[in-house]
């Protein structure tokens, strides 16, 4: 708790204080030893609860304890809504956990990285039964993430797409930009919010669909436009293959495919991106 790790620097005052309520309480008259040292620790142990109860307020955690702000901003992070507005179930014990880790003073970097490295994996779950518009905005805001780990880590770019490469889950986010990031996480949270949870609550619609020829025909489509502008990688992504392939080529491959994609007609878009990049 964040108080006994302030305990060190409030004894010496609180001790202090209470010498001086000691002496203003003895002033006047002979109090034995005992005296002195039971209202010395009358004094002192008051002293100790004041500070327990004015540290563990929100008024002065708010100000100065960085877990406490931690844990905050932690509430208000875009996945992390959504989780308890629309999945509340998968959201207590997240919260519960991470409470407890910013209480215990657990550095936040190392608390939100253990929480962020799993935003891929829930995004993947959640894509299959996503509103169409809700995948798309995803799959826009994945290919600037694509492109900066392209520049910074390459291998991760390609595990970030493809559900095909094995890896442990990762927290991409120390290899972005902020409003990269910040971007990325707003279209996992649409994911939350726009799954079939929402039926529940009245929001699902019904959306048009492209028929199996259609999707084929655009899939054909933007795969040869990435192959003659990218090569031999492009004809290997979405198999087991894209794991040993060059990560830079396989990468720039990936971000040229899912960009073009993009750019068909969103009933067809959407079924394609959905049947590629889904876990």
């Amino acid at each position: 708790m964040w108080w006994f790790s302030l305990f060190p620097w409030l004894v010496g005052p609180c001790a202090a204080l209470a010498g001086i309520v000691t002496w203003k309480l003895t002033s006047g008259r002979k109090p034995t030893e005992g005296e002195l040292v039971k209202d010395f620790a009358v004094a002192l142990g008051l002293f100790l609860m004041v500070s327990f109860a004015l540290t563990r307020s929100e008024f002065i955690r708010s100000r100065f304890d960085e877990g406490y702000q931690a844990g905050v901003a932690y509430l208000e992070m875009p996945v992390h809504v959504a989780l308890r507005e629309h999945r509340p179930d998968e959201w207590k014990p997240m919260e519960a956990a991470a409470v407890q880790a910013f209480d215990a003073q657990v550095p936040p970097k190392l608390v939100l990285e253990q929480t962020r490295k799993h935003y891929l994996g829930l995004a993947r779950k959640m894509m299959g039964t996503a509103q169409g518009g809700a995948v798309l905005a995803y799959d826009e805001a994945l290919v600037p993430v694509l492109d900066q780990l392209r520049a910074s880590d390459p291998a991760r770019c390609v595990r970030m797409a493809w559900p095909q490469v094995p890896d442990e889950p990762f927290d991409p986010s120390p290899r972005l930009s902020p409003p990269v990031n910040l971007a990325y996480e707003q279209a996992v949270a649409r994911l939350v919010a726009e799954n079939t949870v929402s039926a529940v609550q009245g929001a699902w619609k019904a959306e048009a669909g492209a028929s199996l020829t259609e999707v084929q025909a655009g899939l054909d489509e933007v795969r040869k436009a990435t192959a003659e502008k990218r090569g031999e990688a492009a004809t290997q992504l979405h198999t087991i293959a894209v794991a040993e392939m060059d990560p830079v080529a396989a990468c720039a491959a990936t971000s040229e495919l899912v960009a073009r994609t993009l750019k068909l007609d969103p009933r067809v878009a959407r079924a394609i991106l959905k049947q590629l990049l889904k876990g």
